[in-house]
């Protein structure tokens, strides 16, 4: 009997401490970038070339953007992403307006905030390759005036638009944490606002173009 005793707590022992042993996870499967690590916090300049630069209503655009990312499993993953932009009329604008009536002048403000889904394509030898489709609800703030021949002028207002937008990023890590990245992309107008004057309704306000980006990246 007790024998029996002795052995029967000698099991419950046993299995106890196996309930309390951590679990080994098999990290072979994980992602080589950092298996530890979901999270992403990435800061980027951004150039933005407006796709009728030479014929349309922009010069240039540039500006900033931070996006927080959050990787569900290997390849995919989903950003929020949030910008400011400043947007350079051009000067001269001849398909747009008569320049014996009037020319264009001073920029515009753009806060573009918007979700991103993505997909790594490529990840060895510290080097990642990933792509982003997304979203951007944009929110204007405009300081452009049309300057009319007789010495007066309006300002012009713009409703805030939707655009889509398609990157592809390459990575160069750095530390386990940290990692440069430099890429470019298109961006599309999906529902562009109306410009308009006090005076007259203007034309659509196109946002679609090409974007070149260089940052950092901070993985959690």
């Amino acid at each position: 009997m007790k024998k029996t005793l002795l052995i029967s707590l000698l099991m419950s022992c046993s299995v106890a401490a196996l309930a309390q042993a951590p679990a080994q996870v098999d990290t072979s499967a994980l992602p080589a970038w950092k298996p530890e690590a979901l999270s992403e916090v990435s800061a980027n300049f951004i150039y933005f070339f407006p796709s009728q630069q030479w014929s349309g209503f922009y010069d240039n655009m540039y500006g900033f953007e931070a996006q927080y990312r959050y990787w569900l499993s290997k390849p995919f993953g989903l950003a929020v992403a949030g910008g400011v932009m400043n947007a350079n009329v051009r000067k001269d604008n001849p398909n747009l307006i008569d320049p014996a009536e009037g020319t264009f002048t001073d920029s515009a403000t753009m806060i573009p905030l918007g979700v991103s889904g993505l997909v790594n394509v490529f990840d060895k030898y510290d080097w990642r390759l990933n792509l982003e489709a997304g979203i951007r609800y944009v929110f204007i703030n405009s300081d452009i005036r049309l300057n009319y021949s007789d010495g007066t002028s309006e300002g012009v207002d713009m409703e805030n638009a939707v655009v889509g937008v398609f990157m592809l990023d390459l990575d160069r890590k750095l530390t386990d944490e940290f990692a440069l990245f430099a890429g470019a992309g298109v961006q599309v107008d999906i529902s562009p606002g109306e410009m308009s004057t006090a005076s007259m309704d203007l034309f659509d306000n196109n946002l679609k173009g090409y974007s070149l980006r260089l940052g950092a990246k901070y993985s959690f």
